[in-house]
């Protein structure tokens, strides 16, 4: 069953694997194999305007760039 968990609710148990790119953005969060994770995505035009861009994000066909972060 998955249930969106509140940014709120998300207590890390260990030390970060990735910070949060932008903790004033509003991300999608939820859990993956019970370990917190968010997904930050990007229009083009904020993209366009990113003056620090993750290495590991992936542009997709609907125009908007999405980076996976687990806590």
């Amino acid at each position: 069953m998955n249930l969106a968990i509140h940014g709120s609710q998300v207590k890390p148990s260990r030390p970060s694997l990735f910070k949060p790119m932008d903790a004033d953005r509003n991300v999608a969060q939820w859990r993956i194999n019970g370990y917190p994770a968010a997904i930050f995505v990007w229009t083009q035009e904020e993209w366009d305007r990113l003056a620090d861009r993750p290495d590991d994000a992936q542009f997709y066909p609907c125009g908007v760039w999405c980076a996976l972060r687990l806590y």
